[in-house]
């Protein structure tokens, strides 16, 4: 009062902890068609160890299947659906044990692969006629391309039994000019990136005599292109064309110098059809443009042989530079200026990198980068 003061009294203020939910973060990742990617989700806690955090999966993927592969970071591997190449999303969220984040997106990107197209293995029967016309779009495919704009490559030039072919429009005319009942035609057919295996067209039903002094054993040299980082399957085929038809001995007698070649398969040959192949799986081990090399022999029961090269074209492409992990950085409040230094590395050597860091906080980076 006016005239004396009271005691002192201590007001104790308690501060109940409210827990503060986690935060996770946007992301986008991209990956080829048929390829996967793993993706690693992000999130930070104040209340807690960001090690004890828990992700969730709020809505998955509708065009590719997501497979857990790790717990500190929550790391998940994306599978896109078979020949999807278009976007994909995902969200999820972490829980602390109390409290759950807001959620978050990640948007995956699916870059279009190339697929080749098909060839398949058919018999055409002439009808009796010497020459005829009959259209190859009945028997050639392509998921991207208008069957339209494929091109045929006819690897022999005409029929193993010396038949003629034109191709006009993708309308072929095959005419004998040898006389025999049956002719073999191998072929392939490409959309301009990607080439099929090679395949046969069985011409049957021919005017002229049985040659029993063809030919027993037909294979060719083929070149195939394939980029870096990417398989290609070779075909080793080979063709008996004397009756009866019997499976040949196919084998590798040289291994390939920039690439490996594994995934040799049985062999592939239905009873009665002239055609014996084994597929093979080659993958360029160098990120150069060179030319590589197979070489591979078919063998009949005669002990008759004929060695074929598969020449390999390896296309380079520009690989992503990587930065290497940096250490935690600690400083007291109002401390010096903290210095890190940021090492990328670029498999391709020669090309120039620029770094950028970015941030909201504007006490951490003052400058915004």
């Amino acid at each position: 009062d006016e005239e004396d003061q009271s005691n002192t009294a201590t007001v104790t203020i308690t501060v109940n902890a409210v827990n503060d939910p986690p935060i996770v973060q946007d992301l986008s990742v991209f990956v080829q068609e048929d390829g996967t990617t793993n993706i690693t989700l992000v999130a930070y806690d104040e209340d807690s160890d960001d090690n004890l955090l828990v992700f969730d999966i709020v809505d998955s993927t509708s065009h590719g299947s997501l497979t857990v592969n790790a717990r500190a970071l929550d790391m998940w591997t994306y599978t896109p659906h078979s020949d999807y190449d278009e976007t994909d999303s995902f969200t999820y969220r972490a829980f602390d044990g109390d409290s759950l984040s807001a959620v978050a997106t990640v948007t995956i990107m699916v870059t279009a692969v190339n697929d080749p197209p098909v060839a398949s293995n058919v018999e055409v029967a002439s009808g009796g006629l010497t020459s005829f016309t009959f259209p190859i779009t009945d028997y050639i495919n392509d998921i991207e391309t208008d069957d339209s704009g494929l091109s045929v490559d006819f690897v022999y030039g005409g029929g193993i039994n010396g038949g003629a072919i034109e191709i006009n429009d993708l309308m072929v005319t095959y005419t004998m000019e040898m006389s025999t009942d049956i002719d073999y035609i191998p072929y392939r057919v490409s959309d301009g990136v990607a080439m099929s295996t090679m395949s046969l067209l069985t011409i049957t039903d021919l005017p002229g005599m049985a040659r029993h002094n063809r030919e027993a054993l037909f294979a060719v040299n083929d070149t195939v292109f394939v980029t870096y980082g990417s398989i290609i399957q070779l075909t080793l085929q080979g063709l008996d064309v004397s009756t009866p038809f019997e499976q040949l001995t196919i084998d590798t007698t040289s291994t390939p110098v920039n690439g490996s070649l594994t995934n040799l398969s049985s062999y592939i040959h239905t009873d009665g059809e002239p055609s014996t192949s084994r597929t093979a799986d080659y993958t360029p081990t160098i990120n150069v443009s060179s030319i590589d090399s197979v070489l591979f022999r078919v063998t009949n029961s005669a002990s008759e042989e004929l060695e074929r090269h598969i020449f390999i074209n390896i296309i380079p492409v520009n690989l992503v530079p990587t930065l290497s992990s940096i250490d935690d950085q600690f400083e007291d409040e109002d401390g010096a200026d903290i210095t890190v230094f940021i090492n990328p590395t670029d498999p391709n050597t020669n090309d120039l990198l620029t770094v950028s860091v970015t941030s909201n906080n504007t006490v951490l980076l003052p400058n915004g980068s």
